[in-house]
């Protein structure tokens, strides 16, 4: 919907399909429809879809920038937030500005440690393809342990190839390796796995409490998995600096 929103035949088509793609909380959507309600001087529905954005806490994945723009930490839920301020403090409201302010300096953290790793692993080739799955993280996992069991973590990495959806024709004409995001809603975990896992990163997650991980820190965020290559071990990411 927000893609139509883009390429759409004329103005008012869309200008429907934003609105769609926004009702649906897509953040881009909310972040485009905020700043021109903003422009047209409509401040309560134009906060309303900006809080839709800068809320949106990291649950929905949203493409990186190009690298400039990752760099001076541009990405949309940060833009929304920036535009939260700017806003707010227009109305007088600046203890809530000054909140807002404070977020959108957590959210640029994230969202610019996330894109740096997309494009270290990116670099020179692009990856074309990532899915977000909504799954059981842990069912998952030892789905994925069986798989490898069979055939020496190949049947896994199939099954991962599988999730993303790409017909052979296709993954022989890309280049580059593919992500796939499984997202636990209830657990608030996050796994990142790419297509060409290597069997060491299997192992180590074969080994990981993802249990006792969501156990351990149940107040503060949700857990990101990401496997780190220079140290060889998977690695949390948080919503909070020191993870």
């Amino acid at each position: 919907m927000y893609t139509m929103s883009r390429t759409g035949d004329g103005l008012e088509e869309r200008g429907r399909w934003l609105r769609r793609a926004a009702q649906s909380r897509d953040v881009k959507a909310n972040l485009v429809l905020g700043r021109a309600l903003r422009d047209r001087n409509s401040p309560q529905e134009a906060e309303r879809c900006l809080r839709v954005a800068a809320e949106d806490d990291g649950q929905q994945w949203v493409e990186p920038l190009d690298l400039v723009e990752t760099e001076a930490g541009l990405g949309p839920r940060h833009q929304a937030c920036l535009a939260l301020v700017a806003l707010l403090a227009a109305q007088g409201r600046l203890d809530e500005a000054n909140q807002w302010r404070g977020r959108a300096k957590r959210v640029r953290n994230m969202e610019a440690a996330v894109n740096r790793a997309f494009f270290r692993r990116s670099a020179g080739e692009t990856v074309v393809v990532t899915a977000v799955v909504a799954t059981a993280v842990v069912p998952f996992v030892q789905a994925l342990m069986s798989k490898a069991a069979e055939d020496a973590y190949g049947q896994a990495r199939a099954l991962v190839q599988r999730m993303l959806r790409r017909p052979p024709a296709q993954r022989e004409a890309d280049n580059g390796a593919m992500l796939l995001i499984a997202d636990d809603p209830d657990a608030h975990i996050t796994l990142c796995l790419w297509s060409d896992v290597s069997d060491e990163a299997l192992r180590a997650l074969a080994s990981l409490n993802l249990d006792e991980l969501t156990a351990q820190r149940p107040d503060r965020g949700r857990i990101r998995l990401v496997w780190n290559e220079a140290h060889s071990r998977w690695q949390i990411r948080g919503d909070q600096q020191d993870q």
